[in-house]
């Protein structure tokens, strides 16, 4: 579901900033988080000291990234080891130490002399309380997009499977209406960074982080809604004991067509490859069409004309084909777009500006609108003439 159905396909994959610095990121959390688990499951010495080291240095990592990734996780981490101290009754001083760790090098980027600069150029900043409420609207805001018939197909084939594991499980399940209010709080420290920044939800890369964070939440809430229903079944409390009789009763009636279930999840996961835009069949149809061998054609044959000449002033080749991005644009025909400005400040030129080149889908005049609209990162607009 995360590699499929991804909010933004372009910038997970395809664009070095949002894959790198977001998707894998992200992915390296995960990673930590795995470790963690193991350090509490493992008997061994060595793997726990081994354990220790490289979750040390991935909390340093993590904290320097992206803010989205680099608040939600340790967020997570501390309600991990409150839970640990309230229900076991004893400090988790490995989470403690991992957790102390991550939030000293989450403090170092966030006072980074370089977010003052960016910060400077937001012309409206919500304070912390406004930011907080925004964080939980634009939470369920996402959710509310985000959640469709093929997630909601998948997460139903999923609920028996879910629910098995809860069944086996040694928690108590205690707390089913708490566990939601923490857990959707927890989704929605994901969206403080961008909220307290700029009062908003952020790009796309941003809400890639998201979108993979909100599959787990709503499978996290499945696990724990299923288990509470039937620890409390088994307690005879009356309404869970409807609840469960009447699956149950379900189940037994329409048993020969349970049976078929992992078939059902297999065609539902094929169709759904197949027919909806999802990332394979994007990559497959970008590759298969040459639009991704053009472009990084065009774009080798670029920088080897950019780094080769000794000119100040740059006139390009346009690139003909574009990657799936409704963000992606190249540089114009006027120096003075901040994208081109962008690109002769990064190689030291005057100016740098492209071949006309007629797209079919921007006239003249639209092309001029959009470059004067346009606002590039510290603030950087169009200058007329140049």
């Amino acid at each position: 579901m995360t590699v499929q159905f991804v909010w933004s396909f372009y910038d997970a994959f395809c664009w070095y900033n949002g894959a790198m610095y977001y998707t894998l990121y992200y992915s390296i959390s995960l990673f930590l988080a795995s470790l963690l688990i193991e350090f509490h499951l493992t008997k061994s010495i060595i793997a726990k000291i081994i354990i220790t080291l490289v979750s040390a240095a991935l909390a340093i990592f993590i904290a320097g990234g992206n803010f989205v990734t680099g608040l939600g996780m340790p967020a997570i981490l501390f309600m991990a080891i409150v839970w640990m101290w309230v229900e076991r009754k004893k400090t988790p001083f490995f989470l403690l130490s991992i957790l102390i760790i991550y939030a000293c090098a989450f403090a170092f980027s966030v006072f980074a002399p370089g977010n003052t600069v960016r910060q400077s150029t937001v012309t409206s900043q919500p304070n912390v309380v406004s930011a907080f409420f925004i964080a939980i609207a634009k939470g369920i805001e996402f959710l509310a997009d985000a959640i469709k018939i093929t997630e909601i197909l998948m997460f139903t084939i999923l609920i028996p499977f879910l629910a098995r594991l809860a069944k086996a499980s040694h928690f108590r399940f205690s707390h089913p209406w708490l566990y939601l209010l923490i857990s959707f709080l927890l989704y929605c420290a994901f969206f403080f960074p961008n909220s307290y920044a700029m009062g908003t939800k952020g790009a796309d890369r941003t809400q890639n982080v998201y979108f993979y964070v909100h599959l787990w939440m709503i499978c996290f809430n499945i696990y724990y809604l299923s288990g509470a229903l039937q620890r409390r079944a088994a307690n005879l409390e009356p309404i869970s004991v409807a609840i469960v009789n009447l699956t149950e009763a379900i189940r037994l009636k329409y048993n020969k067509y349970f049976r078929w279930l992992p078939v059902y999840y297999w065609l539902v996961l094929v169709l759904s490859i197949t027919a909806k835009p999802t990332t394979t069949n994007r990559t497959l149809s970008l590759l298969r069409r040459g639009t991704a061998q053009k472009f990084d054609l065009e774009m080798q044959q670029r920088e080897i004309a950019v780094k080769q000449s000794k000119a100040d002033h740059l006139v390009l080749n346009p690139l003909t084909v574009k990657m799936p991005s409704d963000a992606f644009h190249d540089i114009t025909i006027y120096p003075g777009y901040w994208i081109n400005r962008g690109m002769a400040n990064y190689y030291g030129k005057k100016t740098v500006v492209a071949l006309p080149f007629d797209d079919g889908e921007e006239t003249p005049a639209k092309l001029l609108k959009r470059c004067r609209d346009e606002v590039g990162p510290g603030g950087m607009t169009f200058i007329e003439g140049k």
